[in-house]
């Protein structure tokens, strides 16, 4: 039989009119120009270079299948430098369609019309030897995500003379995620919510092989781009965030326990995640652990100065600390960081990353107040803090001393844990004399609820009065006192609608959405009476609503912030927030005539509903520093994107 015609017949000339046509694209569609490319089957080799519109062309070929390969190097750093599109492949498994996949890919789509053959491709699939990545240590895999095998193996194509030898290759920009943080003073919402996740986080611990642990989130998520990261802890959450050079990745992520350590010594634990612009820092909260319950209720307040009895913290010569939170604080100062040439503690070595990164703090519970003691150390580095559920940590005077960090504390609906130690002095002389028991029963006693429960069941002929003297004598003036401008989550109006309130936005923000609501000088003299009485200073709102400890769950204020923020990225109409004009009018009516008692308390009712209502509707403008950003407005486009693809 005559192989004349066969396509195994290499060396017969007939056989060789087959020619390829490999255009090379980024995700935007942009041409991979001036790339060297070596084509490649087991008889011969073609090499050469793309041209300006990316395009490999080669004729004279057998139809015998070749391997396309490029300059590893080179290809590596070009994409580094290519931004990824809004929509991931990932998204494509929940949607199994050509035209689905034209929605998510504008190059998918060209390909369909022009009848070219279309091919998605990482990185680690057409590089012809495994690039230099810097940061990247000897000895651990390359991200699958980026690198499928484990040695280079090339793309297949296949010459031939009719239209199919053309293809078109969508390669993969070498790009990691970073969490979406703005280092500002203002309130952010998206800073709110990506530093709930953080405190969700911090629940964590530090192994690899579990999918929402501290390692795997910022060393294997965080490098997958073909989706979103997804899990944090046991908690499922799409997070905001931006594709940025492989090489801007998060490169230092450390988790410490005080527990771990030999010996083994108390129960704190926090994490942080480094990378070239930021360092994000996360304290873990209470656990159900005797170690915690005790760190909780240990409350004496110590001073932070210098004196005999002072911790001397270095910080503040004025006020006092939670003695428990204190000592917990102080569990891992001591730690060392391993893998490091200089013998650096935990301390030390996040206070050298702050020095030439923007700091962010946050925590949850316990947490919280751990992460403000860190952020008060870190004051110099204007460390920006987001904390939810905390509680109180230091007394009136040493929050005074450090006002200049910018710390938003949340509490959603009742949640009690904000409302401890007392918002009182519960210093007494018992403590200052090493009495300690004495001094916490002094101070037990000396609260509302105990003093009813004494007055109905107890001694009451001395035990009040003797406690009341004590405090007397004692009282230095200077109560546990919340830190930081409050946010809180309220029910309000017969518990039907839950608002997000922020006081304290800024000044600006108030006055444009007063002007817009407001006719009458008396009515906002009448609007800023209410909102004192609701909002005193940092303090906890009068009025909370809602049950109590079950608000206080990390979940839950991770769940709201996300409800909120999805609401206001599905929102089409850019509208100034406006009251209705009953609304005006019923509040206005309460000044203009002597109601009775009932008809004066559903109108205060109301009128603190409204303005609740128009603080909530001032929650968009939190939003205006991450949409005047094209990077953060992606990111915004992209959460939003994608949980509507994975919910669909």
């Amino acid at each position: 039989m005559s192989n004349k015609n066969s396509i195994y017949c290499h060396d017969c000339q007939k056989m060789a009119n087959n020619k390829i046509e490999i255009q090379l694209v980024d995700e935007h569609n942009k041409p991979i120009a001036n790339m060297p490319y070596t084509l490649k089957n087991h008889k011969m080799t073609r090499k050469g270079g793309t041209d300006g519109s990316g395009m490999i062309r080669e004729e004279n070929l057998t139809a015998i299948p070749l391997r396309l390969f490029l300059d590893g190097q080179k290809l590596t750093d070009e994409m580094e430098q290519r931004p990824l599109r809004i929509k991931r492949n990932g998204e494509y498994k929940y949607a199994r369609s050509k035209d689905s996949m034209s929605k998510i890919s504008a190059v998918f789509a060209e390909s369909q019309k022009s009848g070219r053959q279309y091919r998605y491709a990482t990185i680690g699939e057409l590089v012809d030897k495994i690039p230099v990545i810097k940061g990247w240590k000897k000895g651990i895999p390359l991200p699958s995500c980026h690198f499928p095998d484990s040695e280079p193996m090339g793309i297949e194509v296949i010459p031939s003379a009719f239209d199919s030898y053309r293809y078109v290759i969508e390669v993969c920009p070498f790009r990691a995620w970073s969490l979406l943080l703005h280092h500002q003073k203002d309130y952010s919402l998206v800073n709110a919510y990506n530093l709930s996740l953080m405190s969700i986080l911090t629940y964590s611990d530090a192994n690899v092989y579990t999918t929402g642990s501290i390692i795997n989130l910022f060393n294997d998520q965080m490098l997958n781009i073909s989706e979103l990261p997804y899990k944090f802890n046991d908690q499922h959450f799409t997070p905001v965030v931006y594709d940025v050079p492989f090489s801007d990745r998060y490169t230092e992520v450390m988790f410490i326990d005080s527990n771990q350590q030999q010996p083994p010594h108390g129960h704190t634990q926090l994490f942080y995640a480094a990378n070239k612009q930021e360092i994000i820092v996360g304290w873990r909260g209470t656990e159900p652990e005797i170690k915690d319950i005790i760190t909780d209720g240990t409350f004496q307040p110590v001073e932070l100065g210098c004196a005999p009895q002072g911790v001397c913290s270095g910080f503040s010569e004025k006020g006092k600390v939670h003695k428990g939170f204190w000592e917990a604080f102080h569990l891992v100062k001591d730690i060392q960081i391993p893998d490091i040439k200089e013998r650096e503690t935990i301390f030390e070595h996040i206070l050298e990353l702050a020095q030439k990164r923007k700091l962010f703090v946050c925590g949850h519970s316990l947490g919280g107040a751990l992460a403000l003691l860190h952020s008060a150390q870190l004051k110099a580095y204007e460390p920006c803090l987001y904390t939810y559920g905390m509680p109180r940590l230091f007394t009136y005077n040493a929050v005074q001393e450090l006002t200049q960090i910018t710390h938003y504390r949340h509490v959603n609906e009742n949640d009690t844990v904000p409302s401890v130690p007392f918002h009182k002095d519960m210093d007494n002389d018992f403590f200052k004399k090493g009495e300690k028991i004495l001094g916490y029963y002094t101070e037990i006693a000396d609260t509302p609820i105990i003093k009813e429960v004494l007055s109905v069941y107890g001694p009451t002929s001395w035990t009040i009065p003797l406690v009341t003297k004590i405090k007397k004598q004692t009282d230095s003036n200077d109560p546990f006192f919340h830190h930081g401008k409050l946010v809180h989550f309220s029910i309000a109006y017969h518990e039907t609608l839950k608002l997000y309130i922020i006081p304290n936005l800024n000044e600006k923000n108030m006055k444009n959405t007063m002007k817009a609501i407001e006719q009458q000088e008396d009515l906002n003299k009448l609007r800023k009476q209410e909102e004192n009485i609701m909002f005193k200073g940092n303090e906890n709102p009068s009025h909370k609503g809602g049950l109590g400890f079950p608000a206080h769950s990390s979940t839950k204020y991770a769940s709201y912030i996300d409800l909120r923020l999805t609401e206001l990225c599905s929102s089409t109409t850019n509208q100034k927030p406006q009251t209705s004009q009953n609304d005006s009018l019923f509040m206005e009516k309460k000044l203009n005539y002597s109601a009775t008692p009932a008809i004066e308390i559903q109108a205060a009712i109301a009128r603190r509903f409204h303005i609740l209502k128009e603080l909530d509707e001032q929650l968009s403008t939190t939003l205006d520093v991450t949409l005047k950003d094209e990077k953060g407005s992606i990111a915004l486009q992209r959460y939003y994107n994608y949980k509507h693809a994975i919910t669909r």
